[in-house]
């Protein structure tokens, strides 16, 4: 209870809304493209590092650009899982599967959204992570360097 009055003020960020001071991190809330996002930025009390605020703003302002290219990266990912279950080998899933014919279809089933920006790692690089439905062991993680799409993980 203590640390709710220790805890540093809300602030407004002029692009980013409203940002939270929790566990040693800037929270809020963004949209991108089809989904609400939790956006988590590195910084001190008194605010989110410059550096990190500007990658997550670059990030949400270049996203339609790689939405595609991000698409494909969870079709293919999809894709073993789907032949999996498919064939038997995949039987504790639980309710029905998703079936995503293409690629463009599989952001619609991505169920929760973060993006996490931290100054200590390589600037301007952020992780954006992602739940689907057909992995729910895992979180998938794909690395921004501003608006381009460096890496796509199958768990992070």
């Amino acid at each position: 209870m203590l640390s709710k009055w220790l805890r540093p003020a809300p602030i407004i960020h002029p692009t980013l809304g409203t940002l939270e001071w929790r566990s040693g991190a800037w929270e809020g809330h963004v949209q991108i493209p089809g989904h609400a996002a939790t956006v988590r930025i590195s910084g001190a009390r008194g605010g989110p590092t410059p550096e990190a605020a500007a990658a997550v703003e670059a990030m949400i302002s270049g996203f339609p650009g790689v939405v595609s290219e991000l698409e494909r990266h969870l079709h293919d990912h999809y894709e073993p899982y789907r032949d999996a279950f498919d064939s038997g080998r995949y039987a504790d899933f639980e309710g029905s599967f998703p079936r995503i014919a293409s690629g463009d279809a599989a952001w619609s089933y991505v169920s929760e959204v973060c993006v996490s920006a931290w100054a200590e790692g390589k600037p301007g690089q952020l992780q954006v992570e992602l739940n689907v439905p057909w992995d729910p062991e895992h979180t998938l993680g794909a690395v921004f360097q501003g608006a381009r799409l460096v890496e796509f993980s199958g768990s992070v």
